[in-house]
């Protein structure tokens, strides 16, 4: 904008100049006819009648004295200074400057000898009139100073300047009707492409009289067209790019060669744990991981990409996934890399895990396998010779292989519950009724130990879900608390309805569960009491069995013990 405006200015007084020389031109033109019209041309009649009257007398060499008093009254009169010439001689001058009267005589060779003429000439106006005479052409030349006229030429230069004024004034009026005529379309198509950088799509050009700004302004609305189906075009692709790395399980930062922040999403943010405005900051001021900022150095270092796991302790410790991208126009010159993080805790937790599980897995299969190897090549060394002992190693490899089996049955029933690959059956059923009834399988166990298994309720409650699933629960559940209750105590089952979601919580009176082992008890195979658990006939993935049952059915699951004290498991699930 100040470009044009110092162009605009620049064009208006190139035209102002050019405006004023032809003003001057013009009124130079004038004056000059002025003054010829109203000064030369009087001077020029009363130079030819002086010349007449001279030429009556007859001048010759004989009268020389006579002329010279006629002239004089003539000089007297009009103020002139008077030079009478033949053949470029002087017969009669009263010039007061020889100087200015050398110069006339000089000037005198290129005047034509039979025609009357004016000139300006040495500040003021020279008068040439030829004279006929018997003895030769002689030359009247006079000469008047400009001060004889200076009223008349201030008359004519305040004229001059009247002039020049009104032409300006003209030329003025003239170029700003212009000007605002071509510049006012022009105008309009300036502050559109304006609006345009400002994402305002409103404009429409109306046709003028000028087809050049006409096909300007029709450009213009072409190119609104244009920007406007690209700018939707480019919203909706920010929009897309907005949701993707909003919702992308991916942390996304973009460095430029600079080691400044472009661009970061909120999944990386969370794994940086980054509670400022990032961008435009340097990576190193905002990473907090070290390892992390050497990778990136690196990268914008060597120009290569580079992948690693790394560990994070920010704010917790993590595994991180890292690769980092350079791009740029040629491998030597690059102009930003991108950094991708994810989150690899989970995996490496789940490798973990699976290594564990494996290993317990393996753990529990070499006891009843070892056991029934054992006893098995014992009997055949000869123990089947020994009815008494026969028998008593025959029972032994039956019920380590019943324990093999039950082992084996949990492990597939686990891998199909984490799995979800059975569908649920879903049905409405009597809640209590149906733990009423499960309880009944237990009683042969229960009395045993003189355990006493109790149901509280204070009305029936409905659900809508897979009782098999359910009676899966209640059975591991109940299951565990005999096995770890003590001789002579009680099992208290309650449920409630609260709302669209049933309660239920299982009691006992067992040896209770240690506070640092609370948050384990659901893993794979993990016990509390190793040694009790393998003698009752326990597997160690009763509860992992029933907390991904609950999972797969939108419930929710936690536990309430003292060491001797005994154990309660709360359990909600929706009731549909």
């Amino acid at each position: 904008m100040i470009f044009n405006q110092r162009l605009h200015q620049r064009n208006y007084r190139m035209i102002l100049i050019v405006c004023v020389i032809i003003a001057i031109g013009i009124s130079g033109y004038f004056v000059r006819r002025q003054i010829h019209h109203s000064i030369l041309e009087p001077l020029e009649i009363r130079a030819e009648i002086q010349a007449k009257f001279l030429e009556d007398l007859g001048m010759n060499s004989e009268n020389y004295s006579e002329v010279e008093l006629n002239i004089e009254p003539f000089s007297q009169t009009d103020g002139a200074e008077s030079v009478l010439l033949k053949n470029g001689e002087v017969i009669w001058s009263n010039f007061t400057e020889n100087a200015r009267l050398q110069s006339i005589r000089q000037l005198m060779n290129n005047f034509p000898q039979n025609q009357v003429m004016s000139k300006v000439y040495l500040n003021g106006y020279i008068v040439y009139t030829p004279i006929e005479s018997e003895d030769g052409p002689y030359q009247l030349v006079k000469y008047y100073k400009r001060s004889l006229f200076q009223n008349d030429l201030n008359v004519f230069y305040m004229w001059m300047a009247m002039i020049i004024l009104f032409i300006l004034l003209t030329i003025t009026l003239i170029y700003r009707h212009m000007v605002r005529y071509i510049t006012k379309p022009i105008e309009t198509i300036k502050s559109a492409i304006v609006n345009l950088e400002d994402d305002d799509y409103q404009y429409e050009y109306i046709s003028g009289n000028l087809p050049v700004v006409d096909e300007l302004g029709t450009s213009i609305v072409v190119l609104k067209q244009k920007m406007k189906a690209k700018r939707g075009v480019l919203n909706s692709s920010e929009q897309r790019l907005t949701l993707l790395m909003g919702h992308l399980n991916l942390g996304v930062v973009l460095i430029s060669n600079s080691g400044k922040i472009e661009l970061i999403n909120s999944e990386a943010m969370q794994l940086l744990n980054i509670d400022i405005e990032p961008t435009q900051r340097s990576y190193q001021a905002v990473i907090k991981s070290f390892v992390l900022v050497d990778m990136i150095s690196d990268a914008l270092r060597t120009h290569q990409s580079l992948s690693n796991h790394i560990e994070m302790y920010v704010p917790s410790s993590k595994y991180i996934d890292v690769n980092i991208i350079p791009y740029g126009k040629s491998p030597d010159e690059i102009e930003s890399i991108l950094v991708l993080l994810y989150d690899i805790s989970q995996i490496r937790r789940l490798e973990t895990v699976r290594t564990e599980f494996v290993s317990n897995a393996s753990h529990e299969l070499r006891t009843p396998v070892t056991a029934i190897k054992g006893f098995a090549e014992t009997l055949l060394g000869g123990a089947l010779a020994q009815p008494e002992l026969a028998e008593k190693f025959i029972t032994i490899i039956a019920n380590e292989s019943n324990r093999l089996e039950v082992i084996i049955k949990d492990i597939l029933e686990l891998s199909r519950v984490e799995k979800k690959s059975e569908p649920m059956m879903v049905k409405p059923f009597e809640v209590v009724e149906v733990v009423n009834n499960l309880i009944q399988y237990f009683y042969k166990r229960a009395d045993e130990k003189q355990i006493s298994i109790k149901v509280e309720a204070d009305r029936p409650v409905e659900m809508v879900t897979d009782q098999h699933r359910i009676e899966q629960i209640f059975t591991n559940l109940i299951d565990n608390a005999i096995n770890y209750s003590d001789v002579d105590s009680e099992i208290k089952i309650k449920i409630d309805q609260v709302d669209e979601y049933v309660h239920f919580s299982v009691s006992d009176k067992g040896i209770g569960i240690p506070k640092a082992d609370q948050e384990r008890i659901f893993e794979r195979f993990y016990r509390v009491d190793k040694g009790r658990s393998r003698n009752s006939g326990g597997t160690g993935l009763g509860l992992s069995i029933v907390r991904n049952l609950i999972r797969n059915m939108n419930g929710s699951i936690y536990i309430d013990s003292e060491v001797g004290q005994g154990t309660t498991f709360h359990i909600e699930l929706p009731l549909k």
